[in-house]
């Protein structure tokens, strides 16, 4: 069944853990784990739809949507706003529900932009963490080794070899000033995405207006 464009029964659901699904045929058992989620407590679910990455290994972003047969549905399914669902939330052990909006081809591609520069921000933080603990870990090296060579180099020998390490020290450093700027960067876009999503209000026919 083709997903709808009515978002008029449907909420969005934050805070669902985030990684691999698991697949069945056509299905996902994380969407059916949410869906059940709402079943098990008195709504009428019509449709689940998981937001996945497949080009990240295929994993959940950790949030989707779910469409309903009423309002009375929906409206218990705002209630679960902030409710503990062992297994299907991330950290906090907690689901953040709220009423979904229609949005056009330019509100969808503004948050698909800003998703993708979230994961690069991500993933610029963990090469820096990288980086800085190499260089942690080069500057202990350097410690070990020049307590035993001062104990056994001639002068000239140990001044060649402090070079050496003050070389490789200032490469290391710049590695990781150049890995913060492109994450200070990639920050900055992000500041922006938000700020044009924040900026644009659907409304539900799916005319576009500005604050």
């Amino acid at each position: 069944m083709a997903y709808s464009d009515d978002a008029s029964l449907r909420i969005v659901v934050g805070g669902i853990k985030k990684g691999p699904v698991r697949r069945y045929g056509k299905g996902i058992v994380e969407e059916d784990d949410l869906g059940w989620f709402f079943y098990d407590r008195g709504c009428k679910v019509k449709e689940v739809r998981l937001v996945v990455d497949t080009k990240r290994g295929d994993a959940s972003r950790g949030f989707g949507f779910v469409d309903f047969e009423d309002y009375e549905s929906l409206n218990l399914a705002l209630k679960l706003h902030n409710t503990k669902a062992k297994g299907l939330a991330g950290k906090d052990g907690r689901l953040k529900i709220e009423q979904a909006r229609a949005a056009t081809d330019e509100g969808r591609k503004i948050q698909q932009e800003l998703l993708d520069v979230r994961f690069k921000t991500e993933e610029m933080e963990a090469e820096l963490a990288f980086h800085e603990a190499s260089l942690n870990e080069l500057v202990r090296e350097v410690k070990r080794k020049r307590e035993r060579q001062n104990l056994s180099q001639a002068p000239e020998l140990q001044l060649q070899e402090e070079k050496r390490r003050q070389s490789a020290i200032r490469q290391a450093m710049e590695t990781i000033k150049d890995a913060k700027q492109r994450m200070h960067t990639a920050i900055q876009v992000e500041e922006e995405r938000a700020t044009a999503m924040e900026a644009i209000v659907i409304s539900v026919d799916g005319e576009q207006t500005r604050r």
